[in-house]
């Protein structure tokens, strides 16, 4: 389920990141130049939409390794817990 989800997520982040860049961008070309402010929104949009989503895809790697790195040995059994306690329905 867990990564079902980041899937998800990372593909809204990276959407709603190059919508923000672009728009922002966007507004601020309107501002400046008023004839280039679809072109200088569109191309920041994919630049924003490329720098989110290598952010996101670091970010993920750094989570999950340090989500392994936790757990080194897997679950571990507790004190006095017969040795096949966390198994479960091993065929």
């Amino acid at each position: 389920m867990a990564y079902d989800c980041s899937g998800a997520v990372l593909l809204m982040g990276t959407i709603v990141g190059g919508l923000i860049t672009g728009t922002c961008s966007g507004v601020w070309a309107w501002i400046k130049w008023n004839d280039r402010a679809f072109m200088i929104g569109s191309t920041s949009m994919l630049m924003g939409m490329v720098l989110v989503s290598l952010f996101e895809a670091f970010m993920h790697a750094v989570i999950e390794i340090s989500v392994i790195k936790s757990w080194p040995g897997g679950a571990r059994p507790l004190l006095g817990a017969p040795n096949n306690f966390f198994v479960v329905n091993k065929l």
